[in-house]
């Protein structure tokens, strides 16, 4: 009698612990490849994360979870994160597009979570591990997406009050800061090549305008990458101020010129900008590399906030 209560216990303790090693799966939000708003089923907690896309490591280190992470491109280096590219026991699977997926497989993470970058490969990811891909629209409500991207991955891990508490104070930073750019005249800019391309309000970097108020000067320009100028337009133009992104500085690119050498000439000197100092050099990491997370938008931020200190 006492033999068999002994069995017994011990199965009913190996079906608690079994059963206890199911988490249950939750439902979020995430794009496919089509940038088409899906639902995702991942595991509760996931325990193991790879991530392919500096913003969204970003949020996923905002909200508490940065020992989570098992796996990352590690080609380039974002300052704001140096502690993930330091980390010996987190596994440098390519880049930002081009995994090196028989890796990441061997990984068997619990969670994969891409960007834009990626975005064409979901397919591919997600028959790895449930894979949340998320992304920047530059033509939508800042704020709004990047409040949507932080929920979808705070409601895996039960972080929903977290995320409100992270958001919160970026709504009130930014209506403040657009009260103090409304209307002025100004240009946003890429410097590639050792050229120097306008940035329109449907791009990366358009927030200056589009959230902050500035007044684009080269609002219409489509491409993603900016349209190449010269630098007689921008003295033509004359802008009371320029933002200036200096992208082979952010991808690690040695053979061109950095942004200042390049706008060292007297046709930008004979700017408004440039005669009242508010020629502004961003953060290529953050603004080129890395934007879409908390860290980074305060960086940003940080960044227009001091023109007018």
């Amino acid at each position: 009698m006492f033999k068999n209560k002994i069995v017994k216990a011990l199965v009913l303790a190996g079906l608690l612990a079994s059963s206890s090693s199911f988490a249950k799966d939750i439902e979020t939000f995430s794009l496919n490849e089509r940038d088409e708003a899906i639902t995702v089923k991942v595991q509760e907690n996931a325990k193991r994360i790879a991530v392919v896309d500096y913003g969204a490591l970003d949020i996923l280190d905002n909200l508490g979870l940065a020992d989570n992470i098992i796996a990352m491109p590690k080609n380039a280096k974002v300052p704001h994160l140096q502690k993930f590219f330091d980390r010996k026991d987190i596994v440098d699977i390519g880049t930002l597009k081009e995994v090196d997926f028989e890796k990441l497989m061997e990984l068997e993470p619990d969670l994969i979570v891409i960007g834009k970058r990626a975005g064409e490969q979901y397919q591919k990811f997600s028959k790895i591990a449930p894979t949340v891909f998320i992304k920047m629209f530059y033509d939508r409500d800042y704020l709004k997406v990047l409040d949507n991207n932080v929920q979808a991955l705070a409601k895996i891990y039960a972080k929903e009050d977290k995320a409100k508490e992270l958001m919160q104070p970026l709504y009130s930073r930014f209506k403040a800061l657009k009260e103090k750019g409304d209307g002025k005249r100004a240009l946003i800019t890429l410097i590639t090549s050792n050229s120097i391309h306008t940035i329109g309000n449907t791009a990366r970097s358009s927030l200056i305008a589009t959230e902050w108020g500035f007044n684009n000067l080269a609002a219409d320009t489509s491409s993603n990458h900016g349209n190449e100028v010269s630098f007689e337009f921008v003295k033509k133009v004359n802008p009371d101020y320029m933002f200036v992104i200096d992208r082979d500085s952010a991808i690690g690119e040695t053979k061109t010129k950095n942004a200042r050498d390049v706008l060292n000439n007297d046709l930008i000197k004979a700017t408004n900008a440039f005669k009242t100092n508010n020629i502004h050099y961003l953060t290529p990491t953050v603004w080129y590399l890395s934007d879409g997370g908390i860290s980074s938008t305060k960086i940003m931020l940080d960044e227009v906030e001091n023109v007018f200190k």
